[in-house]
């Protein structure tokens, strides 16, 4: 960003444009090259633009000795390798993310190369195994195999290996530490190159056991799949190939509500959300031709009334030729609607942390326009001010000079009231701000609060009119709070009102309640900003010009939540706004 006449001509000047940190580190790396009278000097670091943000630079120093080792001159070059650095901070980010993700999941995630050596593991794989990861890589897949299934597997990685298709998934058995075959599911993909050569297998293990113990059993004897199905949690079903119920296990009323017998003879999706029936549907049109869809994940109605998250694997049975059966469709699902809860919460956070960076972006564009324009005045102030003062003689100080003082406390009054609210703001986000309601005579309090008022904000000569009605009592509020509360209405009916009708403040004293009402005839609120006006910092689009933090109505409205208080706004462009706040007595 610096011109080729701004730019630093000495060491010392450069050295200004780094980061302390990286100076020291890049000097002591560049005199141990010279040290070792090395000649090329590569290094990354980081710099102040012009501007006064700091970007990254990589650059390499080619170094020239003469006879006796003395440097004669040094030519080099450095590139702006900020968004490079940039990327890569998010890639490490996302893939820590992503690590996290896999990690969090019940199923054995794996890779491993064309040799069929294991170089990945999630965490699952130590609760299936009983093996460690650490012991595990490097490993061929293969050997964890129960050997009788090792032939299956081979010929699937055959298959992958020669582009050929295959069913995606196979059951077979594995062994763990107790030496005992374990049924799982394995889902395999290869994973290829540039030029589509297999460069190894990516897929996931799923726990089966116990399902295909109880598939087996079920296939020997129905009696054996109902002792099985119905001292489970999970909901088993029978279908036929049009998905009627045939059977359904008592887990169902457990898990859902519904007695067995309400459903039997009627389709799968009788209970399911209306956004979720094409897609179930769609599942058993795959079963039906022969094919496996996984898991599907739905919502079905409780018997109460409310929906409730399920994640179903199904599966087609065939039945032993010589009964003349037809298949059957075999379902099993689990209540998965705590997952689904933590999922929700877990996006939540993420939309909590976007809104976090806005927030913290608006406060330091608002800072820097809201800080600059009271200092610049304050500063040309005080210029003028030390221009005159010595020119002047005693009786003339006070009238020169008074306007350019009290430009400057109200200046500071703008500065200072910019702070309380951004600490006020801080103050409720981190709960410091206590809420110590106490019986109080609000009429005596709104009298002595715009006296005060009036003392401390003499740049407006406008006061506004003020109204009681109904018989004065005593209201259990914070003081401090209801201070703030007045203070911003006020404040705000005075400021975006200039050169019209003074504002008004109208309180009703009623049975259980009061109702404090701060009337305007000014600018306005265009219907667009309206909805917006309750957020961190924003203002409406009018209003720009005028001073102010867009942090006024929202700690209004944060005091009066505490009050357990209710808080109406109307407004119209150009004919001014009405602010109702409701607090009970």
């Amino acid at each position: 960003g610096y011109t080729e006449a701004e730019f630093p001509k000495t060491v010392n000047g450069i050295k200004e444009l780094l980061k302390t940190e990286e100076t020291e580190l890049l000097e002591h790396e560049l005199l141990n090259k010279l040290k070792n009278k090395l000649t090329n000097f590569e290094f990354e670091t980081v710099a102040k633009h012009k501007t006064g943000k700091y970007i990254w630079l990589r650059g390499s120093l080619a170094i020239t000795y003469d006879a006796k080792g003395k440097v004669l001159k040094n030519r080099g070059s450095v590139a702006d390798v900020t968004t490079e650095k940039t990327y890569e901070l998010k890639i490490r980010r996302q893939e820590e993310h992503y690590q996290r993700l896999v990690n969090s999941l019940k199923e054995v995630v794996f890779e491993t190369n064309k040799d069929g050596k294991i170089t990945f593991l999630n965490n699952s794989w130590k609760t299936l195994i009983g093996k460690t990861i650490k012991a595990s890589l490097g490993k061929k897949l293969a050997g964890f195999i129960e050997q009788s299934h090792v032939a299956t597997f081979e010929t699937a990685l055959e298959q992958i290996g020669n582009k050929q298709s295959w069913p995606g998934r196979i059951e077979l058995q594995i062994i763990g530490n107790n030496k005992q075959p374990y049924w799982v599911e394995l889902w395999l993909r290869g994973l290829y190159d540039s030029n589509y050569e297999l460069t190894g297998i990516s897929g996931s293990i799923f726990d089966i056991n116990s399902k295909k113990i109880a598939t087996e059993k079920l296939s020997e004897s129905e009696e054996r799949y109902r002792l099985i199905s119905e001292n489970t949690k999970d909901i088993v079903c029978l279908h036929d190939m049009k998905s009627n119920y045939v059977y359904i296990s008592p887990s169902m009323f457990d898990s859902l509500g519904y007695p067995p017998r309400a459903l039997m003879g009627q389709p799968a999706w009788t209970c399911i959300h209306p956004d979720d029936v094409e897609s179930l549907k769609k599942t058993f049109a795959l079963l039906a031709k022969g094919k496996q869809p996984g898991f599907i994940r739905y919502r079905v109605k409780h018997r109460k009334g409310h929906y409730v998250w399920v994640e179903t694997i199904a599966n087609v049975q065939q039945q032993p030729a010589e009964t003349g059966k037809k298949p059957l469709i075999q379902t099993s699902t689990r209540d998965i609607n705590h997952q689904k809860k933590a999922e929700e919460e877990v996006i939540k956070a993420l939309e909590k942390e976007r809104h976090l960076v806005e927030l913290r972006t608006n406060l330091i564009n608002m800072i820097s326009h809201e800080f600059r324009t009271p200092l610049t005045s304050i500063k040309s102030s005080s210029d003028l001010v030390l221009k005159y003062l010595p020119t002047l003689k005693k009786s003339e100080t006070k009238e020169r000079l008074g306007t350019h003082f009290e430009r400057i406390r109200v200046q500071v009054n703008r500065i200072n009231d910019l702070i309380s609210g951004v600490l006020l703001l801080g103050g409720m986000d981190t709960g410091k701000v206590q809420f110590m309601p106490e019986p109080l005579e609000l009429k005596a309090f709104v009298n002595n609060f715009f006296s005060d008022y009036y003392d401390s904000h003499t740049d407006d000569d406008r006061e506004v009119k003020v109204v009681f009605e109904g018989v004065p009592k005593k209201v259990k509020v914070d003081k401090l709070l209801l201070s703030h509360i007045l203070r911003n209405l006020v404040s705000n009916a005075l400021k975006y009102s200039k050169g019209s009708k003074n504002p008004e403040l109208n309180i009703k004293f009623e049975k259980d309640k009061v109702n404090i009402i701060v009337k305007d005839y000014g600018i306005g609120i265009a219907k667009k900003d309206m909805q917006n006006l309750f957020q961190s910092f924003y203002r409406g689009d009018n209003a720009l010009t005028i001073p102010g933090t867009g942090l006024g109505l929202v700690i209004v409205k944060q005091f009066v939540d505490m009050h357990n208080g209710e808080i109406f706004l109307n407004s119209q462009l150009n004919k001014g706004t009405t602010l109702q706040v409701i607090l009970p007595i």
